[in-house]
């Protein structure tokens, strides 16, 4: 039996987000993510926070495998818009656009992200300090 996916809408971006996440700040289409690149929780679930740095290298995009966990040696990077409830269950998302604007602050892991996807995010988008 196939199953039904209902989840609520989100109405409001984002913290992190400085545009609203409407068509003009999303890439149309959406995208694939590759569960195997991300932890389960206890419950076997694979989730993933809006705001985190997905990947991959043109190789990977040719192979038609999905976006895992940044590398500083991915050629295509993206943030997540919208929280993934569990990646292994469905598998799509929905990609921020770049260039459009981001309080690097409230990104997921900002404070022990590594410097090389800092400078990367930095460069494909237009990045702020949110106000606390």
């Amino acid at each position: 039996m196939a199953r039904v996916n209902f989840s609520s809408p989100q109405l409001t971006p984002p913290a992190w987000a400085g545009d609203f996440l409407d068509r003009h700040s999303l890439i149309p289409g959406g995208a694939r993510i590759n569960p195997a690149d991300f932890a389960a929780d206890v419950e076997g679930r694979k989730p993933i926070k809006s705001g985190t740095l997905l990947g991959r290298t043109f190789a990977e995009r040719t192979a038609g495998t999905g976006f895992g966990v940044a590398a500083a040696t991915d050629e295509e990077i993206y943030l997540l818009a919208f929280d993934v409830t569990d990646a292994v269950f469905c598998a799509d998302c929905e990609l921020y656009r770049h260039n459009s604007l981001v309080k690097e602050n409230f990104l997921p892991d900002w404070a022990t992200m590594a410097t090389a996807l800092k400078d990367k995010i930095r460069a494909l988008y237009q990045t702020t300090t949110g106000v606390v």
